[in-house]
């Protein structure tokens, strides 16, 4: 969506002036700004001072920082990460994420954010060193893979059998066809999942939770018979059966 100057500008202060109020409020605070990279420069230059300076100051109104904590969340480096993984495949198979050097991940990701940061020229040079020396610790989170996809689902389905009190479970012929079977409704780039863990919710709904729903309604509640989840192969459903 497209704001006029004027629009830009009354959002920035309301923003300024809620972080004021909050921290006010809530002096030992989890502050999280997602996709950082995304900030025009005037709010880049805003939180910078604030990360600087360790305090928000507006008008004659300041709010310390010292007991609180900064997440600055973005995206921009799944492509850093995705090197180091490729980069180490063997014929044994892919490098895990395990085998990355933590030193190696940390400074790939500190370069491709200062070369970012000059490259959108909101600040001097020194500025940007500034602001990365404000920051105490770069944490990489590695793209899902396959074997995380698969844990999820099983995750899933040890909540309807939790839910339906252990009379639905995943048995052996749900672990070897169910699972998967949803995750090949998953679209991968690779090894890696386009969407990361979003599409098992929507796969858990589309196929599990009408099953399970239907088992509710036609289940009598006073049955203690264990059922097991199954794959309809013919018309591309998930079942939940009697007989497990």
């Amino acid at each position: 969506m497209d704001y006029s100057s004027n629009d830009v500008d009354a959002q920035h202060q309301l923003l300024q002036e809620s972080l004021m109020d909050h921290l006010a409020l809530y002096p030992q605070s989890l502050i999280v700004i997602e996709e950082y990279d995304k900030l025009d420069c005037h709010m880049r230059g805003f939180f910078r001072q604030m990360l600087q300076g360790n305090q928000l100051a507006s008008g004659n109104r300041t709010a310390s920082l010292r007991d609180s904590i900064v997440v600055l969340e973005s995206n921009m480096g799944q492509t850093v990460l995705h090197g180091l993984l490729e980069s180490g495949a063997s014929p044994a198979g892919p490098r895990r994420r395990e085998d990355v050097p933590m030193a190696d991940a940390v400074r790939g990701l500190k370069d491709m954010l200062f070369s970012r940061w000059r490259e959108q020229g909101c600040e001097d040079f020194s500025d940007s060193q500034k602001f990365m020396r404000s920051i105490d610790h770069v944490l990489p989170f590695y793209p899902l893979e396959e074997a995380d996809i698969v844990e999820l689902f099983f995750k899933k389905l040890k909540g309807y059998e939790d839910a339906s009190g252990g009379r639905v479970v995943c048995d052996d012929q749900c672990r070897d066809q169910v699972v998967p079977f949803l995750v090949d409704k998953v679209e991968f780039d690779g090894r890696f999942p386009l969407e990361g863990g979003k599409e098992v919710n929507t796969v858990t709904t589309g196929y599990l939770s009408r099953a399970f729903r239907r088992f509710l309604e036609e289940a009598d509640g006073a049955t203690d018979e264990r059922r097991g989840w199954r794959v309809d192969a013919e018309n591309g459903a998930v079942l939940i059966e009697e007989g497990s």
